[in-house]
């Protein structure tokens, strides 16, 4: 067998803190200091970025994609293979979609962030994305969401994360 992902569990020592902080605060879900601890980690790691966490990348997508359409957008270009979730979101999302093709010649697919490859659009689903790449949110305009799903890279049962560089998009996301 040929594994891609390794994934590297904490040991019950390394998870120890953490556990006795939730304790400590009573806050053991949403918007708990951790929460917001996590938030300011991943912002470094994106040099500054803007970043919500979510439920699940699902949910953030959904999010996204609603907010896009408050803003005007009313059809999302999305590879015509790709994860269900992120036609599903677009969809309850109330986007016309448009299914594309990835390029031939790089295989990139606007709108998914796959095969380690980065990818631009307005909205990116990279929910597998995080430390296989450089997703590049270089770009003002672009809001990827990744996912803390068991199966992903940064893995913790379940959650997600939107990253931004739009600080009114940020706020917007968080009251949403």
């Amino acid at each position: 067998m040929i594994r891609l992902l390794q994934p590297r569990v904490p040991t019950l020592d390394m998870a120890a803190g953490y556990l006795r902080r939730i304790d400590e605060n009573k806050q053991y879900t949403n918007f708990g200091p951790l929460v917001y601890e996590l938030e300011e980690r991943l912002s470094k790691h994106y040099a500054g970025a803007y970043v919500v966490t979510c439920s699940s990348a699902t949910a953030g997508l959904e999010l996204v994609y609603t907010l896009k359409m408050v803003q005007g957008y009313r059809a999302i270009d999305l590879p015509a293979l790709t994860f269900p979730a992120t036609w599903l979101a677009a969809n309850r999302s109330g986007l016309e979609i448009h299914p594309i093709d990835v390029d031939p010649d790089t295989w990139v697919a606007p709108g998914v962030s796959g095969f380690g490859l980065p990818t631009y659009a307005p909205v990116v689903d990279a929910a597998g994305a995080f430390g296989e790449q450089q997703v590049p949110l270089l770009k003002g305009g672009m809001t990827a969401v990744f996912s803390l799903h068991a199966t992903k890279p940064l893995g913790c049962g379940e959650g997600g994360w939107i990253t931004t560089w739009d600080k009114a998009e940020a706020d917007e996301l968080r009251k949403m």
